[in-house]
């Protein structure tokens, strides 16, 4: 079946509802959509040419789909390795667990889209209902409401099925099968792994298919998002190490965004964001081989991610940023890691360039927030303004408050992302100074941004002022 975003869904359905063609291709969704920081919901992976897990991190290329000979959409024609995997007892089981989060993210984008189409035209009701389209729109009205009461009952059913705590348990267990089967390829000392791994990567991890590893992330999101309960099984303690030894080993991975997968999995398992996981994040941060190799690993990503080859890599890295300092604000309470820390912004090797892109990315957010709440304030100001603004077109009251509505989700996700690396600067500062006190204007003037940004009544910066 065509897997359609929610976005063409929507577009689709009020064609159809307004007896319109649909005339764009469609677009396929290729995994789920989860919240990102900057504002619209993000695939994990950009499109790409297939390639191979095992290659040099600093060769990066844009995010791809599932490698190797075949690809999430054309899975039954993979190599010879994979297809005699497709014939095993398990194939059931692996293919009931890929769907999971995709049959759940199609659910609730369908009810998303059409609660978002009903609100839409109660909301603009005053702008069609003396137009000649009044009774087409009442009548996509009264269908869009019976199609969301439709939508709602078919999600309490998929939640039924796919909610099931038995299913979810085997579903955990038989990916932690496949990760004793990853480690085995990766290190045939398991379980006995030391860190770091042989800098040549194993000629069979490299010749596997990215999807082994996309679907143990996509089904941990699954798990942490809508039963975190279930996620305390036996073999936890290998899904815990494959975490740690592929975050402490990223050159074994070739897809940036892949790491990026696994980073947001720890993310989301933090227990600022998820509660019911603290255990789970612990189990990670405790973990022998974590403690020396972890905290470097990701700085050394937070630096990486600047250049990705993926076209949107500028705005992509901030969301993957922003999943790292929040990984490193709840390390740093760790006393084990804190030592780490210390080391590293001592005489490590990624932290003079780690600051530097703190203060580069603080500089732009900053920057644009203070830009968008800016020209929010002009909007709003000229609402105000009754007469003035009534005597505006409709066309450009329309223009003026769709960006009046960017730029305010523009400005709260830049928001977030800035308080996020200024919290980074303030714990950074109150242990380590010295990187801070050499005379770079620069540096100097980010400070300055951060005072006059935080201050009730900022006095202006210019160049001259310092």
């Amino acid at each position: 079946m065509e897997e359609l975003s929610a976005d063409e869904i929507r577009r689709r359905r009020l064609a159809r509802l307004a007896g319109g063609q649909t005339s764009q291709p469609t677009t396929p969704l290729t995994s789920p959509q989860r919240e990102n920081p900057l504002g619209p919901p993000i695939a994990a992976s950009a499109p790409g040419p297939s390639q191979s897990l095992g290659l040099n991190v600093h060769n990066m290329t844009p995010a791809t789909s599932p490698i190797g000979a075949s690809g999430v959409a054309h899975r039954s024609q993979s190599s010879e390795g994979v297809s005699s995997l497709s014939s095993s007892p398990s194939n059931s089981l692996e293919t009931q667990s890929q769907s999971l989060s995709r049959s759940q993210s199609m659910d609730i984008d369908g009810v998303s889209c059409e609660k978002r189409t009903v609100e839409d035209l109660k909301n603009n009701e005053s702008q069609w209902k003396d137009s000649p389209l009044a009774t087409r729109h009442r009548e996509m009205l009264k269908r869009c409401k019976t199609q969301l009461k439709k939508l709602v009952r078919g999600k309490a059913c998929a939640d039924a099925g796919l909610l099931d705590e038995s299913f979810l348990r085997r579903c955990l267990n038989f990916y932690g099968l496949l990760i004793q089967l990853l480690l085995r390829v990766l290190d045939p000392a398991y379980p006995d792994i030391t860190l770091p791994l042989n800098s040549d990567v194993p000629k069979v991890f490299a010749a596997l298919p990215e999807f082994y590893v996309e679907d143990v992330a996509e089904f941990l999101f699954f798990i942490v998002q809508y039963s975190p309960q279930v996620l305390y099984e036996p073999c936890t303690q290998d899904i815990v190490m494959f975490l740690v030894v592929m975050l402490c080993n990223q050159n074994y991975i070739r897809n940036p965004y892949l790491v990026a997968k696994l980073v947001e999995v720890m993310f989301m398992t933090n227990p600022a964001v998820q509660p019911r996981t603290q255990k789970f994040f612990e189990m990670i941060e405790n973990h022998p081989l974590s403690t020396k190799l972890l905290v470097p690993s990701l700085m050394k990503f937070y630096t990486d991610v600047e250049h990705t080859g993926a076209t949107s890599e500028f705005y992509d890295k901030f969301t993957i940023r922003y999943h790292i300092s929040t990984i490193f604000k709840s390390l740093w309470q760790n006393i084990a890691h804190h030592g780490t820390f210390m080391e590293e912004f001592n005489s490590g090797k990624q932290f003079v360039r780690y600051i530097n892109m703190l203060i580069n990315d603080t500089t732009f957010l900053l920057d644009e927030s203070l830009e968008s709440l800016k020209r929010i304030h002009e909007v709003q100001e000229e609402m105000k303004n009754k007469e003035q603004w009534d005597q505006l077109p409709r066309d450009q009251q329309q223009a003026r408050q769709s960006q009046l509505a960017q730029d305010e989700r523009v400005s709260r996700s830049y928001l977030a992302l800035a308080t996020e690396t200024v919290d980074m600067f303030h714990i950074l500062t109150k242990q380590v100074q010295k990187p801070f006190l050499r005379p770079v204007s620069r540096t100097f003037g980010m400070f300055i941004l951060c005072v006059g940004f935080h201050s009730k009544a900022p006095s202006p910066v210019t160049k001259g002022s310092y």
